[in-house]
């Protein structure tokens, strides 16, 4: 998250507004009133809604926004999110939308990890495997 542009509180204006009203209550002059700023600052530093979501759900669990639709007065959201981030998401999702909301994970498949968290696996497995040399 880039605090030092602003991108930051957009993100978190987001998820209030998320939070506040759902997924319909994430548009760009919804969270533009909550800052107090106009439309314009959000095009500076996302190109659409679509990538502000994506934003919002990165900030929220590494994950991606694959596809959303309106199924009567329900929304679903399909996205690809590591099963390792998944833990205490219920907690957030009952959290975020008063108890309203559901969702399901199914597997689908394997992907590199970013190579950062590579490295921080990689450091915390090789400090386990010498203190058990010890």
């Amino acid at each position: 998250m880039a605090a030092d542009d602003g991108t930051g509180r957009w993100i978190e204006a987001g998820l209030a507004e998320l939070a506040h009203g759902g997924i319909d209550r994430v548009r760009v002059e919804v969270v533009a009133e909550r800052l107090g700023v106009t439309k314009g600052g959000f095009y500076r530093r996302f190109k659409d809604r679509r990538a502000l979501l994506d934003a919002i759900l990165e900030t929220w669990r590494r994950g991606r926004i694959e596809a959303m639709e309106q199924r009567g007065v329900n929304h679903e959201i399909r996205s690809f999110v590591p099963l390792g981030s998944m833990f205490g998401y219920s907690t957030q999702v009952r959290t975020l939308s008063s108890g309203k909301a559901t969702f399901t994970m199914t597997f689908d498949h394997y992907e590199p990890v970013p190579f950062n968290l590579a490295e921080e696996i990689v450091a915390s497995r090789a400090k386990l495997m010498a203190s058990r040399r010890l």
